[in-house]
Order: structure tokens, then sequence, then C-alpha cells
């Protein structure tokens, strides 16, 4: 028989699962922020049009499976609904017990957030898994009744960050989140270095 977590080991997996959920989601906005970057080029790209279309697609593939995994619910993950779960109510006040409940409402399966259903969509039905249904027809279908635009994505980084960025003051987390990786707008540098060798 499992014992009950002690508040000491739920402030650990909280500060754990802060820091792991703030690097995946400094990642994807990194990932967003490469993609475009890139697109504000992309007229300068067109001699290699394959190529740079492949890695706006690898961006952007990356932030939607990166937010899926933080996303995700399953019980054994690292994500914001298991982080949530971590958050010890009884000490909580009334306007933090407020926000623990719309929180868990985003995380939650299902989601009160609609951008969360959708990402949850793409996930499931195009990033861990190709739905027959979906390869079998005209993805602009999916796209339509789905549409996971850069808007949605930021919107959705900035959710998970407003969740981490809570718990992390709840586990008395002091360290910041950073919003990306270092080296953030190294894709500039590779662009004009290419540029100034044609």
């Amino acid at each position: 028989m499992s014992q009950k977590p002690t508040l000491s080991t739920k402030i650990d997996r909280m500060r754990s699962g802060t820091r792991i959920l703030g690097n995946q989601l400094a990642r994807a906005n990194t990932h967003l922020h490469f993609f475009r970057g890139l697109l504000l080029r992309y007229g300068e790209l067109s001699k290699a049009q394959d190529f740079w279309d492949y890695t706006l697609a690898a961006h952007s593939g990356m932030t939607i499976r990166d937010l899926g995994v933080i996303c995700d619910t399953h019980k054994l993950g690292i994500n914001l609904i298991n982080l949530l779960a971590q958050v010890d109510t009884p000490l909580l006040d009334s306007a933090s017990h407020q926000k623990l409940l719309r929180f868990r409402g985003v995380a939650g399966k299902p989601s009160t957030n609609p951008r969360v259903t959708m990402l949850r969509e793409w996930r499931n039905n195009i990033v861990a898994h190709y739905n027959d249904v979906v390869a079998a027809n005209d993805r602009d279908d999916f796209w339509n009744q789905n549409p996971l635009g850069e808007v949605a994505l930021q919107t959705l980084i900035d959710t998970g960050f407003e969740i981490v960025e809570w718990c992390g003051k709840m586990a008395s987390v002091s360290s910041e989140f950073p919003r990306f990786a270092n080296g953030k707008n190294g894709h500039f540098a590779v662009l004009d270095s290419l540029k100034a060798l044609t």
C-alpha cells in the first residue's frame, strides 16, 4: 500500500516539475521564435525553398510536439495537470484556490480552453499518432477544424508559463523561468552568413 505524499515531497515534486516544464516551454517558445524569424525573411530563402519549407515545418512541428507533452494528461507524465496536483489546497487562500481551479480547468481532461483542446487534437491525430482517417482525407479539413496558428501557439506558451510560474511561487522557487533558450537569434547569423556567400 503506497503512502500519501508528504507536503515536503509535494514541494520537491513541484520544484522539479516547474524546472522541467519551464525548460520545455522555453524550447517551444524558441522553436516558435525561429519559425517567425525565418518566415519574416522567407523571400530571401527562395533559392532553397524545399529546404527552408522543411525547416519551417520542423520548427512549427517541434513547437506543437513540446506543447503536446506539456499539456498531456498521462498520470505518470511531467505535465501541467500533474504539476497542479502537487499544490496543497488546504494552505491556499480563497483567491489562490480559485486560480488553482481555473488552471486545473485549463490543464485538465477535458480542458476548458479550446486552444488546449485543439492542441490535443494535433498531438493525438498528427504528432504522436497519425490518424488513418486524417491521413486518408484532405489534411486541410483537419486544419480548418483545428486552426493552430502562431497566435494560438504563443497563447498556449504564455498560459503554460503563467501556470508554471504560479506553481513555482507556491513551491518557493526563487529563480526566474527564462522564456527562450540561449542564442535565440542565432538563425539570423546563419541567414546573414548564407547571404554573404551569394
